[in-house]
């Protein structure tokens, strides 16, 4: 049976079984762009750098920043079930050896176009666009920004303010849930749209297709205190996403097995999920813990009792807002606005502060570890800020500024 997109079946998408989890690095291997030796310098390098692996290809010279593209469009259209592994492979190899664009060389090898409506693909930006969280403007601009910078697209929306947080890891899920064929593309939109216009929860309108929500959510939640808390980065969090993908590991498996984190911190990360749930503490709290346990020789117990007892949380988020005000990123007004919120929506005056979209999510992360490391008496309150003016205008992490700067933050 010809499993793939040709003249002699042209309105079938190919449905190839064990392909689907094709990643990037064998993908490229397999097209002959580069070999297993450079691929595993490539990852060293991204690794000990913190850097998108798309960015460390086009920095050593192995692709343009158009052939990376066209490779991650390649892989998409296998994922999504539109190309077969061994077209995709063929369309890139003839892109690149004959320097096409990748749509003239799928349209040279005699397949209809994959860019019709017929054979739409499931990426984040288009499955954004069809729910009406986003322009095709901003779409645009966050394609732009993305190639430039290397990260991935929902992060760059996130950052440019044209999607929150929240609403970027519910598109995650329902794409993974689309590409692994739990749902198909109109439920997932429509889930989107439910959540959106009829006020249902995300939960709610997940187990109306019996999603099994708490499993989903759960990693989420432990992805996002793990990124927040730096203990991982986001390069950190693909590589192990490839992994899982190929292996069919459980993502806190992945991380301690490839030494992202190690046991005791998982089980902390997951002992202060416990804890948030049970409504006992925030998750800028259990942030602030988990950075703390990282640095001190402290046990949980006591780490949690000096976070918790240091200042209550309205002292916290007064003087995170005032750190803000101080720094110029927000105004007054707009700080009495998120605090009117945060009491009306019972958030933290952070999670409110991300709900509203004020600031972009970056400058909240780097505001956020500056001033944890403000109330842990880590920093005062000008280096904080000359580290907040230096990240922002270099577009890196408040981390890496301050490592930068020759400053050693250690716990007294």
């Amino acid at each position: 049976m010809n499993n793939s997109l040709s003249p002699s079946d042209p309105h079938k998408p190919p449905n190839p079984k064990n392909e689907t989890s094709i990643r990037i690095g064998e993908l490229l291997i397999l097209s002959g762009v580069i070999n297993e030796k450079k691929w595993e310098g490539v990852l060293t390098f991204a690794n000990q750098m913190r850097l998108p692996v798309g960015k460390v290809l086009c920095l050593q010279g192995h692709l343009t920043d158009d052939r990376l593209r066209d490779a991650l469009t390649v892989q998409s259209y296998i994922r999504d079930r539109i190309l077969s592994l061994d077209n995709g492979i063929k369309a890139l190899k003839l892109s690149i050896s004959e320097g096409l664009d990748l749509d003239t060389a799928i349209k040279k090898l005699g397949w209809i176009s994959v860019g019709t409506e017929a054979y739409q693909t499931n990426k984040i930006g288009e499955l954004a666009i069809e729910c009406n969280l986003i322009t095709k403007s901003e779409l645009r601009e966050g394609l732009k920004a993305s190639n430039e910078s290397g990260l991935p697209l929902g992060i760059v929306l996130t950052d440019l303010g044209y999607l929150n947080q929240d609403l970027k890891n519910k598109l995650l899920i329902i794409q993974k849930l689309i590409r692994s064929q739990q749902i198909d593309r109109h439920t997932g939109v429509q889930i989107i749209r439910a959540m959106r216009n009829n006020n249902l929860s995300f939960r709610e309108c997940l187990m109306l297709y019996n999603i099994d929500y708490d499993t989903i959510i759960d990693i989420k939640k432990l992805e996002e205190l793990l990124l927040r808390s730096n203990i991982i980065n986001i390069t950190d969090l693909a590589s192990a996403e490839e992994i899982i993908i190929q292996n069919d590991q459980q993502i806190q498996d992945v991380l301690v097995e490839n030494g992202y984190l190690t046991p005791k911190i998982l089980e902390y990360a997951k002992y202060l999920l416990q804890l948030i749930e049970e409504g006992s503490i925030y998750l800028d709290h259990a942030v602030m813990i988990l950075k703390k346990l990282t640095i001190t020789q402290l046990s949980l117990e006591e780490v949690i009792d000096e976070i918790l007892n240091s200042e209550n949380n309205e002292s916290t988020s007064l003087k995170f807002a005032q750190f803000l005000i101080a720094c110029n990123i927000i105004t007054q007004k707009q700080s009495d606005e998120v605090f009117k919120y945060a009491l009306d929506n019972k958030l933290s005056f952070n999670n409110a502060l991300k709900n509203l979209n004020i600031i972009s999510e970056f400058i909240l992360n780097q505001a956020e570890f500056l001033n944890n490391l403000l109330c842990l008496t880590l920093l005062d309150p000008e280096q904080a800020k000359i580290i907040l003016y230096y990240s922002l205008e270099n577009n890196i992490n408040a981390n890496e500024a301050i490592k930068l700067f020759g400053w050693v933050i250690t716990d007294n």
